[in-house]
């Protein structure tokens, strides 16, 4: 890569993970992105639907096969967003400084019915080669939970608010120090805003259009890779995409016709024996189906959670309850999450099995606004119980501390609103309330 004001100076050579050398004599900032962006956009809506295009997993590979000029202008449109904000800067190399390698990261944005829409680029540095404390300071940036998704989707919807969506283009590199920004919800270059007011919302994105080079919405289709249908009377949020991802990648032979996940109840630890079976693809559907159970799909919970435990060394058995759960994914592939609250009400329902369990308890909760889940989680307790009441106590007290999160969040859009916490055991709830004595627990 050749810069203008610097051309004398040495560029890096491509590593293994690089891709550098086959952009040579590019001059950043006389290329023009803009007109690329149109034209990659039309050629995108030109592509059939339910194209089966993979993404590259490097920058050689992506160079290999066709489209390879649409990801090779995606990455000239990114090297131009990286002048244009001037992310980098050259300095003279120091027997101080240490070097990091970098790598480009491919993807597709494609709408709510699959349609490519835009083949995106990153050149990303390889971070994970920096020693914490040493080459690098806090590297975690927070985004917004699905939780917060969740809720405020809901809220908007029993209030009759007006909700819009919008991708901020480039939104990794708008990072001025000192500045901050407050969104209604966003992550990453995502976000969703709502508003009792059309001209507030109007307003709103007059503002963030004059800071911010950002692709606006008047409603939301696919936000996160979760599509969103809106009607009169309920939002609906659905993965069919992820779905179809993980049913077309999985190769191995599918139990049909599946209407339950009892053999996940079956799963036990491994033995020393058993031979561990390609715990790479394990991790893989495991990790996909775990973004669908956090989405939408409250009802694999449990399930997944329970085959998570054995993604260091999954062996035969744990492979043919996969079978089973993915034959159980194919016949409900269609569920959907439907918000219509009924109200504004918070209910947060929890428990724990102790008797079952061999090892540590298993909590389980599920929180609803009105009549609408907004949020669940089934895990395994961090702590031994050592009995019934203890491990009823340690899931009340996991399950309270997200609903002492909704509740703070609620209390900026309505108040007053009613809550309450079901739970069946006694001697936790005497706890709880009372501050009886722990001393048996």
């Amino acid at each position: 890569v050749t810069f203008p004001d610097f051309n004398t100076a040495p560029s890096p050579q491509t590593g293994s993970n690089g891709g550098l050398s086959h952009l040579l004599n590019v001059a950043l900032g006389e290329f023009p992105t803009e007109e690329i962006h149109l034209k990659q956009e039309q050629a995108a809506l030109n592509l059939s639907k339910s194209s089966n295009l993979s993404i590259p997993s490097s920058f050689q590979s992506a160079m290999k096969h066709p489209p390879n000029d649409k990801w090779k202008r995606a990455c000239f449109v990114e090297l131009e967003q990286l002048r244009k904000r001037h992310v980098y800067d050259l300095v003279d190399l120091s027997d101080e400084m240490k070097v990091i390698g970098h790598q480009w990261v491919f993807d597709l944005k494609q709408d709510a019915d699959g349609t490519v829409t835009k083949f995106k680029a990153r050149f990303c540095a390889q971070g994970d080669s920096q020693r914490p404390g040493i080459d690098c300071g806090e590297t975690y940036a927070p985004t917004a939970s699905l939780l917060c998704l969740h809720l405020l989707l809901s809220v908007a919807k029993f209030c009759k608010w007006n909700l819009a969506s919008f991708d901020v283009s480039g939104a990794y590199f708008y990072s001025p120090e000192g500045r901050r920004y407050f969104v209604i919800w966003i992550h990453v270059d995502d976000g969703v805003v709502a508003s009792n007011s059309a001209l507030m919302l109007e307003s709103f994105q007059i503002a963030i259009q004059s800071q911010l080079e950002v692709e606006l919405f008047p409603t939301i289709h696919k936000i996160v890779g979760l599509h969103c249908s809106i009607d009169n009377n309920k939002i609906r949020l659905s993965q069919p995409s992820l779905i179809q991802g993980i049913l077309k990648s999985y190769n191995r032979p599918i139990v049909k016709h599946e209407s339950t996940m009892s053999t996940i109840y079956f799963v036990n630890q491994s033995q020393p024996t058993d031979s561990c079976m390609d715990s790479t693809s394990f991790q893989y559907f495991i990790g996909s189906l775990s973004y669908l159970v956090s989405g939408t799909r409250p009802d694999l919970a449990f399930a997944i959670n329970k085959l998570a435990r054995h993604s260091a060394n999954p062996c035969l058995k744990h492979w043919l309850a996969l079978d089973h759960l993915v034959g159980y994914l194919l016949q409900t592939q269609d569920f959907h999450l439907s918000l219509k609250p009924s109200s504004l009400d918070l209910d947060l329902w929890m428990d724990a099995g102790w008797g079952g369990s061999l090892e540590r308890s298993h909590s389980g909760c599920l929180m609803k606004l009105g009549n609408c889940p907004i949020f669940w989680f089934s895990k395994k307790q961090t702590a031994v119980a050592f009995s019934t009441c203890a491990a009823e106590y340690i899931a009340l007290s996991d399950a309270t501390q997200h609903l002492v999160q909704v509740i703070n969040h609620l209390t900026h859009f309505v108040s007053p609103f009613k809550k309450q916490i079901l739970c069946e055991n006694e001697a936790a709830i005497g706890i709880s309330a009372n501050a009886l004595s722990r001393k048996r627990m």
